[in-house]
């Protein structure tokens, strides 16, 4: 039995953590800043989500590329061609009320709202996996400071409501509160492709435990939020369709995924959709190994790390700041370590060296296809740290020892 960490090696651990806190911090505050003091107000990806929800409220087509075009030139957007929005319909009740404002405004609470939802997931995934709560304050500034959400945050991605929706499912799903997490799921599927995993290991899970709670309440929130909106706009989905098939966001930009890889090495050559595809396929045979090994043992909190970052890796398309999904894994990592009487330095270092470069490459300007090292590279910072906890007794979530022992 582990004996409880002193206070005086806790003051030496927090101290130490401290430090690289503010090392991070400092870094990151300086590389956020140098981007926003060139403009107060940044016309960035925000500007997508405010210009479809602008369309959409005055009857217009919220997925015309030429009519988002001509609101996004007006709010002072100066990219070469339209930044259209390629989420779902049932993401537009999300946006609209941003859109009520001036896209200034808008802007400024749409930064709020997500700085919140950060910090608000941050904070229940510390609670959900047994981190120490005299140190919650940790999960707030690593969940704050994790790269990938700086850019989210920074650039005026939709990646926080999908972070809140991931840390809502796990909580209400731990509870065994099943209709509310599939309510939660709403807030992933503004993305669907970045877990695309998710969805038929939510269907095995259903069939194996016989348990429709989790796919009543996601079907329950879908057609709440969808329904309105074709009856405001009943050419919704042929507008979707549409966009999707003239300008399929796969084929318009390099993203950091491998079919993005596999379309780069073929260049000019024939298109070959089975080679393109051969990721996905991969992805679904690993899935369908992966149930039948833990459909046994099969607990959300435990087996999400792993669809995520396959997921990640094989979607057709996906940039550096989707992986702000994986915020609740570096939680859950960080929640881990805080119980535990050694702080694991070769995790720290790695995550550390990790960020410096990811931030050096985004100074840089390299190439998103560059920045796909970031997915193995969190994945394996991730196993080191449960080797590391299994070492201890524990594993990722799982207090290292207990205060009454």
């Amino acid at each position: 039995m582990m004996r409880p960490v002193t206070n005086s090696l806790r003051l030496r651990l927090n101290r130490w953590r401290i430090l690289v806190i503010a090392v991070v911090v400092a870094a990151s505050c300086t590389w956020c800043a140098s981007g926003l003091l060139k403009n107060s107000i940044p016309v960035d990806d925000f500007v997508e989500y405010w210009a479809a929800g602008k369309l959409f409220l005055s009857g217009q087509n919220p997925y015309s590329p030429q009519q988002i075009w001509n609101l996004e030139r007006i709010a002072g957007f100066t990219g070469t061609g339209p930044l259209p929005m390629f989420n779902p319909p049932w993401t537009i009740p999300l946006i609209v009320p941003f859109s009520v404002f001036l896209y200034a405004e808008g802007r400024l609470i749409w930064m709020f709202v997500s700085l919140v939802l950060v910090v608000v997931s941050c904070d229940a995934c510390w609670k959900l996996y047994g981190g120490d709560p005299e140190q919650r304050w940790f999960g707030w500034i690593l969940g704050i400071t994790f790269l990938p959400s700086l850019f989210v945050l920074s650039i005026g991605q939709i990646g926080p409501l999908i972070v809140a929706g991931i840390t809502a499912f796990l909580v209400f799903v731990t509870r065994g509160k099943f209709v509310a997490a599939g309510v939660a799921l709403l807030l992933v599927a503004a993305k669907p492709h970045l877990v695309f995993l998710l969805w038929p290991a939510l269907l095995l899970w259903t069939l194996a435990h016989r348990n429709l709670r989790i796919l009543l309440g996601f079907g329950i929130a879908t057609f709440g939020m969808i329904i309105p909106i074709m009856i405001i706009n009943p050419e919704i989905w042929e507008s979707y369709s549409t966009l999707l098939r003239e300008w399929p966001p796969d084929q318009l930009w390099i993203t950091t995924t491998i079919p993005a890889l596999i379309r780069q090495l073929l260049g000019s050559r024939p298109s070959r959709p089975w080679l393109e595809a051969s990721p996905l396929v991969a992805a679904f045979i690993w899935l369908i190994v992966y149930w039948r090994r833990h459909h046994k043992d099969w607990e959300w909190k435990a087996r999400l790390p792993m669809l995520m970052f396959v997921s990640l890796a094989a979607t057709p398309y996906g940039r550096v700041y989707d992986q702000i999904i994986l915020l609740p894994l570096v939680i859950q990592v960080s929640a881990s370590r805080s119980r535990q009487p050694k702080p694991s330095h070769p995790v720290a270092l790695g995550y550390f060296a990790a960020t410096i470069l990811l931030m050096l490459m985004d100074i840089g300007s390299f190439s998103a296809l560059i920045q796909l090292w970031t997915i193995p590279a969190w994945y394996a910072l991730y196993q080191m740290s449960s080797s590391s906890s299994h070492s201890t007794g524990s594993s990722p979530g799982e207090p290292a020892y207990s205060h009454g022992s």
